[in-house]
């Protein structure tokens, strides 16, 4: 298992979904809308990389939400000026 998931172009469109200042928790289907993604191939990825996720115990319609861990919340805004995250939710 690679040690940076996030460094691999799935997981920097994954990791890009929950770098908005509106957006801390995300169903899958707002993750891969916004990562330009299969469904399929998200749920793969937080089930393959679940330490690096959080699920919220709050369901709306009964979707699960994800988050990413603070930890690593705090490295990708460190990283943010030469990675590009923190777009402006759209």
């Amino acid at each position: 298992m690679q040690s940076d998931p996030f460094s691999t172009p799935v997981g920097a469109r994954v990791l890009a979904a929950f770098m908005h200042d509106t957006y801390r928790w995300r169903t899958m289907g707002g993750i891969a809308r916004e990562a330009h993604l299969p469904s399929a191939q998200v749920a793969e990825f937080i089930k393959t990389y679940r330490h690096c996720f959080v699920q919220s115990n709050v369901k709306p319609g009964g979707r699960a939400l994800y988050g990413i861990t603070p930890e690593l919340r705090q490295r990708a805004l460190e990283k943010a000026p030469q990675h590009s995250l923190g777009r402006a939710a759209g």
